[in-house]
């Protein structure tokens, strides 16, 4: 997964990503992201999609509990931040201080090896 992937400009929120502590700033920087992608869409033609393109999980990242060490960027190949925050353009929502994204089936394998690094359990599948 190359740097910028899934972190695409128009998308990214304008709050720092290293402000854990602050939850409000984790719901605003998520709906900002949501009314943008949104916008995108609407400029967009409704195409039908593929039943390959079905599928995917939903992952919960606890800012507030996260270490921040690392592990997780280099063993996904990026896929999470330095922070373990995963990358924007998937983000749908932020409740109870955890952020939940949506992550496409072909990506699936590169979230579990984050994951499966990150000691404080900041990062996980949703249920």
């Amino acid at each position: 997964m190359s740097e910028g992937q899934l972190r695409s400009a128009p998308l990214k929120p304008s709050f720092a990503l290293d402000d854990f502590g602050k939850d409000v700033l984790w719901s605003e920087a998520v709906s900002e992201v949501a009314e943008k992608r949104a916008q995108l869409c609407r400029q967009v033609p409704i195409r039908q999609h593929r039943a390959d393109e079905a599928g995917g999980r939903l992952l919960l990242f606890v800012p507030s509990e996260t270490l921040m060490d690392g592990a997780a960027k280099y063993s996904s190949n990026g896929f999470f931040d330095v922070n373990n925050v995963p990358p924007w353009d998937i983000w749908v929502a932020f409740s109870e201080q955890t952020l939940v994204s949506w992550v496409p089936p072909m990506l699936l394998e590169l979230a579990q090896k984050g994951i499966d690094v990150n000691p404080e359990g900041c990062i996980r599948w949703a249920d």
